[in-house]
């Protein structure tokens, strides 16, 4: 019986790659996002919810507003708002 393979050719086993971006600050981005991330999770709150929130009011504050954004300040403030408005009514 002939064989349809070449004898001497190493069989190749899949190994995932990680993501690579080629961009001189890409690792320094990425764990910039991960701790911020990490911070929500560690304060119990939606990263999502964080995120979406800071990203829409960043381009309009002011140099001197941008501590309001840290997650402990922030969860601060919506639990200070969230009080004065009470509890959202179903939809």
């Amino acid at each position: 019986m002939v064989s349809v393979f070449p004898a001497k050719v190493p069989l190749k086993t899949f190994t995932p790659k990680p993501i690579e971006s080629h961009h001189p600050y890409a690792g320094w981005r990425s764990a910039v996002i991960y701790s911020i991330i990490q911070s929500c999770r560690r304060r119990s709150m939606d990263p999502q919810e964080y995120l979406t929130d800071l990203l829409g009011r960043l381009p309009a504050m002011k140099n001197t507003e941008i501590d309001y954004l840290l997650p402990e300040n922030w969860q601060a403030a919506r639990a200070k708002v969230a009080e004065t408005t009470g509890p959202p009514s179903p939809t």
